[in-house]
């Protein structure tokens, strides 16, 4: 962003480091004191203590060792190009008044960047600011005349003042301003000392913010993933590597009945929902998970508090911090439920495989007992009927001979498989097609089976035709009573 300057200002001083003259305000006691003050403020940081209260610790610090008027702390925001005025420390007395004037709260106000801001020139020249006319410092904080015109009110609250304003540079960025004031009067021999005890400290306060900012950044992020954590229906717990149980989900509490306590804080190999006699194998896998070998997901069987069982499906993977592996988190999808109806199917299927295999024994015992029955058939006719019609047939007369001779041919027929294979296939031939087949097998023709069945010749050759279309033959050079011997 860019801004104008107002260098006609008589008002305002672009500080230079030639400028400083050193007094006592700045000497080895005093930064003595701000240096113990200042591990304070990164114990709290430490802590786990929010931005705003360290942040108020520090300007109430920095004001109390080197008697400010005020110390303040503004953080920029450059999305919405304003400052946030994020603490102040000044006297309870005069800030409520202020407050009253005014008619809001102080903490928190956000003052615009706005074209001629003294604020805006110090983020971009990225130099300190002196303001010897507190008029002018107040005009800064707002572009409104209405608002201007309070100024001079809280001006007179406040008194003749000196206003500091230092820029707070963390890397290559300018991240707020931290500003100062002190009542003066007429004397101006402290301005060299007051900003190079500014100039010293802002450095210290931009990191300050810098790490408290990014510690509730992560604390925020580490509730948030915690929430999201508890409102997982699958058990999760976390996992240091040296293998310490660090955390555990609602869902894992839940379903294997056990408490907070008696698994956070146990090394894995005794966590409670282990099965007796898998903390070897699970300390393996552990094993294999430090080593980077463990494929994911793969499937154990824990148990519950009150003795029963459930099958998780775990998936793991690590929890980074600056690059290096700190813990792994493992996610378990409860699939105790699909294990048994995998059981149950299975054994569906092997009972259905078992009765296959009875079926097929049957099938073959059926198989078995046809064919006893047909051989024992073919064996009584040829034993006992055939002789006896070849016996017959040489006292018969001509036609009566060829009768029997008929009768001996469906007797062998009925002895082979020939009528069972026309019959017991696809073709659906007819009773009396199935006759004619069995004369066209013997040789005979189309006259002598008209002859021998009583019925015209062309009635013959419509069922020969017949014949070979239901047999697929038709269209086709293959011999009728070739095929049918074959059979």
């Amino acid at each position: 962003m860019k801004f104008e300057s107002n260098n006609e200002k008589s008002s305002k001083l672009m500080y230079s480091k030639q400028n400083h003259s050193v007094t006592d305000t700045y000497d080895i006691q005093s930064l003595t004191e701000l240096t113990d003050f200042l591990q304070t403020v990164n114990l709290q940081i430490n802590q786990n203590e929010s931005v705003e209260n360290i942040l108020q610790y520090l300007v109430d610090g920095i004001k109390n060792i080197y008697d400010f008027a005020i110390v303040t702390c503004f953080i920029l925001d450059t999305k919405v190009n304003e400052l946030t005025m994020t603490n102040i420390s000044l006297e309870k007395a005069k800030l409520k008044e202020i407050e009253r004037v005014i008619g809001f709260n102080i903490s928190k106000m956000t003052i615009p960047l706005f074209e001629g801001s003294q604020f805006a020139e110090v983020i971009e020249s990225r130099k300190s600011m002196v303001i010897e006319d507190s008029q002018s410092s107040m005009n800064d904080y707002t572009p409104q005349e209405d608002l201007r015109n309070l100024s001079a009110i809280v001006n007179k609250i406040l008194g003749p003042v000196i206003t500091y304003r230092v820029p707070l540079v963390f890397g290559d960025e300018v991240i707020g301003i931290f500003g100062a004031s002190r009542s003066v009067g007429n004397d101006r021999a402290c301005i060299g000392s007051d900003l190079k005890i500014l100039e010293h400290v802002a450095p210290k306060v931009a990191l300050i913010v810098n790490k408290a900012q990014s510690e509730q950044i992560l604390q925020e992020s580490e509730k948030s993933y915690r929430t999201l954590m508890e409102l997982s229906p699958d058990p999760i717990i976390i996992v240091d590597t040296a293998g310490n149980i660090l955390d555990a989900n609602s869902a894992l509490l839940k379903i294997s009945g056990f408490t907070t306590e008696e698994i956070v804080d146990k090394h894995f190999s005794e966590a409670p929902f282990l099965p007796s006699g898998t903390s070897t194998d699970s300390m393996k896998r552990f094993r294999s998970l430090l080593e980077g070998n463990l494929e994911s997901p793969y499937e154990v069987v824990w148990r519950t508090k009150d003795g029963g069982s459930f099958v998780l499906e775990i998936r793991i993977s690590a929890i980074k911090k600056n690059g290096q592996t700190v813990a792994f988190q493992s996610i378990g999808r409860d699939i105790s439920d699909r294990k048994e109806l995998e059981q149950e199917l299975q054994m569906k299927n092997q009972q259905l495989e078992e009765k296959n295999i009875a079926l097929k024994v049957m099938l073959n015992q059926l198989e078995h007992e046809k064919l006893t029955i047909q051989n024992q058939i073919s064996e009584n006719v040829n034993r006992l009927i055939i002789p006896v019609m070849k016996n017959l047939k040489d006292s018969l007369s001509e036609r009566q001979s060829e009768s029997c001779d008929l009768v001996l041919e469906r007797l062998e027929n009925i002895i082979s498989p020939f009528a069972y294979n026309l019959s017991s296939g696809s073709s659906n031939l007819t009773n009396k097609e199935l006759e004619i087949c069995d004369l066209i097998k013997h040789g005979y023709s189309s006259k002598d089976i008209g002859k021998h069945l009583n019925i015209s010749f062309r009635t013959v050759e419509t069922h020969r035709n017949n014949i070979r279309k239901k047999l697929k033959l038709a269209n086709n050079d293959i011999n009728l009573q070739a095929y049918l011997k074959s059979l």
